[in-house]
Parts: C-alpha cells; sequence; structure tokens
C-alpha cells in the first residue's frame, strides 16, 4: 500500500509540475506546434478587451490558441470575447469605409441636380410638375399627380390633357424620388449607427445584417438610377418635359458602382461575426488539444529525466550489491536488481506506446523500489562496508608494489608474493560467502594487508633514494650533457635520435677519462726515465713501477666502472620516485594522449583520464594534448616534443606493452600498449 501511494504521488507531482511550468514559463507558440507545422504559418494578432491585453495565434488562417499574458485563455466565454473584439479590430467597418460610402452615395444624389439655366435638373422639375413641395406634392396616384400637376404649370396641365401616359409617368417619377431619398437616408443611418459603436462590448446588432442593408440601399440606388433615367420626363423623342432645351440628364452612376464594390468588402469582412460561435467552440477543442499535445511532450522529457536520474542512480547501487554479494549471501539483494529490471521494461513499453501517464507511474515505482533497495544496502554496508573498502585497498596497494618492485628486488618480491598469496587466500574464503559476524576479522586482515604493501612501496622509495647521491646524481647528469650536446652536432645527431643515442655517452666518457689517466701517468713514467735512467734501471725500482702500474691499471679499472655505472644510471630509464621528483619540483606537467584516427580511443582516453587525476592530487598542473596520426596542433610530434619545457607523460598505442620513466635529456614518462594495457593503466598507479 506504501508503494502504491507512493506511485500515486510521483505521478500527480510529475503532471502538476508540468502544469505549473505551463502556467508560469514564458509563453512559446512552437512549444504547441506539432512536427507537421510549419512556424512560417503562425500569425498572431494583439488584442484588448476591457483593458485587458491579448494575444489571438492562429495558424494557417486558423484561430488556434489565445493568451492573456503568458497564460493560456481556457474559458470559452472568455475565448468568445476575446474573438469577437479581433472581429472588431479587423472586420467591424472603419469611419474611412462608412465616410467613403457616405460619399458615394451623396454624390450620386446630388448628381440628380446637375446644373441648368434654370438651377438644378430635379428642382426644376418638380417645379414645373407640381412636385416641389410636400411628398412630391402629395402625388401617389393619377388624380393627386393631376392636381399637383394643374398646380405645377399650364404646361403640365396641357400635357396631362393632352397624353393618357403623362401621368402615370409623374406617378413613377415621385415614387422613383421617394425610393432614392428612403435608400439614400438608409445608408446614412446605418452609418451613422455604425460610428455610434467603438468597441466590441458596445456591439448590439448583427454586423452583418447592417452591412447587408447598405449593401441592398446601394442596390435599390441603382435600380432606381435605371428607372430615374428611363422616366419619359427626361428623354426623347417622347416628352423630354423636364430638360431644358441644351440640358442632358446625366446621373452619376459610377460613385454608385464603388459603392455597391466597398459594401461588398464590408460583407465579406462581416462574416467573420457571423461564424463566431462555431469558431469559438473550434477554438476551445483546439486549444485543449494543442496543451495536451504539450503536456505530452513535455511529459516525455520530463518523465525520461527522472528516468535518466533513475538510471544512474540504480548503475550505483547494483555496482555496491555486486561487491556486497561477492562476499555474503543475500538473496533479497538480486531480488531488488530483478524487480527493477521487470519495471524498466514496462517503463520503455509505456513511452513507446505513447502511455505518458503509464510511463509516469512506473517512473515512481522505480523511484520506490529504488529507496527500498538502497535502504536494505545501506543497512547490509553496516557490517561489510569496511571489508569492501579495506578490500579495495589492499589491492590498489598490491598492484602499485607489484608496478613498481622488480624482479632483481629479490627479498622485496618474495614479500610482495607472500601478500599476493595471503590475498588471494582471503578472496577465496570469501567466495564462500560469510556471516556478518565474520567481517570485522577479514576486514583487519585486508588492512594488514594494505599496511605491509604501503610499507613496502615505502622502502623501495627509500632505496631508490640511497642508491645515487644527489650530489653525484648531478655531476653525472651534468657531465653526460655536455659531452651529448658536444658531439651531436658534429655527428650530426638528430634531436629525434638523442634518446637512442644516449646509449654512448658513458663508453665516450670512459674512454675520454681513461686516456687522460693513462696519458698522465706514462708522462710522468717516461719523464722519470729520462732524468735518471740508472736509478730507475735497477731491479728494485723496476719492480716497484710494475707495482705501481697494475695498483694503478686497477683503480683506473675501479673508477672506471664506477663512473660507468654512475653515468648509466643517469642515461637509462629512471624509477617513478626519481619521475615524480622531477615532475613536483617543477609543478606542472605535459599530458600527450598519442593515436591513431582510426584506433579506438575509450580504453587510452579513459586511461588519461586517471592520470590526469593522479598527477592532479599529487598537486601538479597538467596540460593535456591529443596526438592524432602523429600531428601536434598542425605541428609534426618531434617539434611539439622539442618545445615542451616540462616533465611530460607520453601514452601511445603500441602492439608492446612497457611503461618507462626518463629523468635524463627529457623528463619523461612513456607508457605504451593495447587496449587491454590502458584499460589496466598501471603507469596511473606509479603516480603519487
Amino acid at each position: 500500500m506504501k508503494t502504491t501511494t507512493n506511485f500515486r504521488n510521483t505521478t500527480i507531482v510529475v503532471f502538476a509540475l508540468l502544469l505549473m511550468a505551463l502556467a508560469a514559463s514564458a509563453f512559446n507558440i512552437n512549444d504547441y506546434m506539432a512536427s507537421t507545422e510549419s512556424p512560417a504559418s503562425v500569425s498572431q494578432s494583439a488584442v484588448t478587451v476591457s483593458g485587458v491585453s491579448y494575444t489571438v495565434y492562429s495558424l494557417a488562417g486558423k484561430d488556434s490558441i489565445i493568451t492573456k499574458g503568458d497564460a493560456i485563455v481556457k474559458d470559452k466565454s472568455e475565448m468568445s470575447l476575446v474573438l469577437k473584439a479581433k472581429c472588431f479590430d479587423t472586420s467591424y467597418p472603419t469611419s474611412t469605409e462608412l465616410n467613403e460610402i457616405n460619399s458615394y452615395v451623396l454624390a450620386f444624389n446630388e448628381s440628380r441636380q446637375m446644373a441648368t439655366s434654370f438651377g438644378g435638373l430635379e428642382s426644376f422639375c418638380d417645379s414645373i410638375i407640381g412636385q416641389a413641395s410636400g411628398d412630391e406634392g402629395d402625388c401617389v396616384d393619377l388624380t393627386s399627380c393631376q392636381i399637383a400637376c394643374n398646380m405645377g404649370s399650364y404646361s403640365c396641365m396641357q400635357y396631362a390633357q393632352g397624353s393618357a401616359t403623362f401621368l402615370p409617368e409623374l406617378m413613377n417619377y415621385a415614387n422613383v424620388k421617394r425610393s432614392i431619398d428612403r435608400s439614400v437616408n438608409d445608408v446614412l443611418a446605418v452609418s451613422a449607427e455604425f460610428k455610434g459603436v467603438s468597441s466590441a462590448s458596445q456591439l448590439s446588432f448583427s454586423v452583418s445584417e447592417k452591412v447587408g442593408k447598405i449593401a441592398a440601399d446601394v442596390s435599390t440606388l441603382q435600380n432606381e438610377s435605371a428607372n430615374y433615367a428611363a422616366n419619359k420626363l427626361f428623354t426623347r423623342p417622347i416628352f423630354e418635359f423636364c430638360v431644358p432645351v441644351g440640358a442632358t440628364l446625366t446621373l452619376n452612376n459610377s460613385v454608385l458602382s464603388s459603392a455597391a464594390t466597398k459594401a461588398a468588402v464590408l460583407s465579406v469582412k462581416a462574416g467573420c461575426f457571423d461564424d463566431l460561435s462555431a469558431r469559438t467552440d473550434a477554438l476551445f477543442n483546439d486549444t485543449f488539444a494543442r496543451i495536451d499535445l504539450y503536456t505530452n511532450t513535455k511529459a516525455k522529457g520530463t518523465i525520461q529525466e527522472e528516468f535518466n536520474t533513475l538510471a544512474s542512480r540504480y548503475n550505483l547501487l547494483v555496482e555496491r550489491a555486486d561487491a556486497a554479494t561477492a562476499m555474503i549471501e543475500d538473496a533479497q539483494l538480486p531480488q531488488y536488481i530483478t524487480d527493477v529490471e521487470a519495471l524498466n521494461a514496462k517503463y520503455y513499453q509505456y513511452v513507446h506506446d505513447s502511455q505518458y501517464d503509464q510511463a509516469g507511474l512506473t517512473v515512481g515505482q522505480i523511484s520506490s523500489k529504488l529507496d527500498e533497495f538502497e535502504s536494505r544496502l545501506d543497512a547490509t554496508y553496516v557490517d561489510f562496508g569496511p571489508l569492501i573498502q579495506n578490500k579495495t585497498d589492499a589491492l590498489t596497494k598490491l598492484d602499485r608494489a607489484d608496478a613498481i618492485i622488480e624482479d632483481a628486488d629479490v627479498t622485496m618480491s618474495a614479500d610482495l608474493s607472500r601478500l599476493r598469496d595471503r590475498y588471494t587466500a582471503i578472496s577465496i574464503a570469501l567466495s564462500a560467502k560469510i556471516t556478518p559476524e565474520e567481517a570485522p576479522a577479514y576486514a583487519a586482515q585486508y588492512e594488514d594487508i594494505a599496511t605491509q604493501a604501503s610499507a613496502l612501496i615505502e622502502k623501495k622509495r627509500q632505496l631508490e633514494a640511497e642508491r645515487v647521491p644527489q650530489l653525484l646524481s648531478d655531476t653525472m647528469r651534468g657531465i653526460s650533457m655536455t659531452v651529448l650536446n658536444s658531439v651531436s652536432g658534429p655527428l650530426g645527431v638528430k634531436e629525434t635520435d638523442k634518446r637512442a643515442w644516449i646509449a654512448n655517452v658513458p663508453i665516450i666518457v670512459i674512454v675520454f677519462v681513461d686516456i687522460l689517466i693513462l696519458a698522465a701517468f706514462s708522462a710522468a713514467f717516461f719523464f722519470l726515465v729520462l732524468r735518471s735512467t740508472k736509478e730507475f734501471m735497477k731491479p728494485k725500482v723496476m719492480q716497484s713501477w710494475g707495482i705501481i702500474g697494475i695498483v694503478l691499471l686497477l683503480l683506473l679499472a675501479g673508477l672506471s666502472y664506477a663512473l660507468y655505472s654512475s653515468l648509466v644510471a643517469e642515461t637509462s630509464s629512471a624509477s617513478s620516485f626519481a619521475f615524480m621528483k622531477q615532475a613536483k619540483a617543477q609543478t606542472a606537467v605535459s599530458l600527450f594522449v598519442e593515436r591513431l584516427s582510426a584506433d579506438d580511443a575509450t580504453a587510452i582516453d579513459s586511461c588519461s583520464a586517471k592520470v590526469e587525476s593522479a598527477l592532479q592530487a599529487a598537486g601538479i598542473a597538467v596540460s593535456k594534448t591529443e596526438i592524432i596520426d602523429g600531428v601536434c596542433s598542425d605541428r609534426p610530434l618531434a617539434d611539439c616534443l622539442s618545445d615542451t619545457q616540462v616533465p611530460m607523460v607520453r601514452l601511445k598505442f603500441s602492439n608492446a606493452n612497457s611503461t618507462a620513466f626518463y629523468t635524463f635529456y627529457r623528463t619523461e614518462a612513456i607508457a605504451s600498449g593495447d587496449a587491454q594495457y590502458f584499460d589496466e593503466c598501471t603507469i596511473s598507479q606509479l603516480i603519487e
């Protein structure tokens, strides 16, 4: 039950954190887009509702998400208000557009009063047919139109009496004027109504209906304009009663065409208000679909990150468990490993199926199981921790001692062999598994082995320090370097060959010293012979000189051997102690990692990291350089080595495994070998 609660809590925490991040993080529309959608299709509009700022994001022309600050709007009624405000901002008729239509309509209306010698054409006509006052002279039928005509002019009365079609034309003319006046007034009134609304919140009518009314009125004006111009009062050869001589009726129909075009544009834009409800529903659904997309995408990343953290923790716990179960009998520890592996498999399956909620649950289960696993290990390590640590320390010390003690060191080699056998015997005993009560005794034995191995290492260090006195060592090194530098030039020894040529230095020095001593003895001998030949030729004197010569030769041989040994000691490979002494004196080392581009660098890179760590632990600064295919920073390797003024460590691949240290000519450590050799990384154990 406890585990189940932890699972639920973990899932709640994972998704609660995601929702908190969703609310708190800076909004980025790209996070809410599917992989098939292009950022280029995104557009955004700033909208203000009741002083609150919103941003409407549209993808491919479709409203998809509304944000208020960095928060996504999720309330449908709020969405509707924002979309309505957006329509108002983008599709509501503007004063400029309305004024434009008004100006077109008024321009047409003014064309009815085209200028004539008697004033405006329509006013002139109205005056002579009796329709200048009232409602078109109250001309609503033939009788009323006859009365108005009689009152208008004598000519009108005569025309009415002389033609059966004249009065109907008067009545049609009155009706057309009424229709035009009504449509013009309607357009102006609707425009005024539109202008009276300054925000979406004030909108109480259908924008489409109002725009449709303007469009209908403009259409009416176009129709009535045709009817107006076709009336026989203005045409030839029928009556042309209302057209003064020299005048022609010309109504401005072009402005009505412009008004109709503008009204059509407004009608299309007004469609934004018509489908507001449907678009709000679509936006609401799309918003939550995109939130789900975002949550799932982020959940996948968050859960995977948590899983990766747990995986690292699990690997460390398994290492601890393996170390413990190698020595103790505990069925519970392997069972924890089995349980976690099963949960790992479930997690991967859920992720594969995109069931991130279940994946989150499984991560919680893994976390809880690892908590139990770690608690069990901690309890185990109370008894076995010191044993495991002491065993590790003992093995490390034995490996280090094995690396620095040579077969020629017979006594120390024997002591080391006994310690190794003892370590092996204890390890064999542990392979049969022990009880917690036995652990302290085994831990003490490993500790004793580590202590004795450390003593052997220190003894080896002291022997190395005492082998050649420092003053003699410095003298021999100085003599050797002088000889090497003196002969390398005349003999044409290359910089890269000096290390190999060093083997000749002791012989050259010995030959030179022996020749000097023999020459001095010979000169003294012949000087005495020439000075007192008689005395010198006496048997006793000759015997004395013979003895002196033999003694001198013996001394010369002994001195030569001692000198040769000292020189060889300085010019041949040195111990790791001598190398580290030089490195610590300069507090800096150059580390060269040499390989071919085709080599697998895993082992040598791992070893270089261990060497670097060991040098730094000894207080030595490390400068690391990778040499690939013999190229060092775009230069040959030999140039880099020649320019290096501090001790160096070189790691390089080779078929032959070896580690050597040098303090003459160049202070350097060279480790050569294959991948397995660098996996062991013996050189890192020789540095301290």
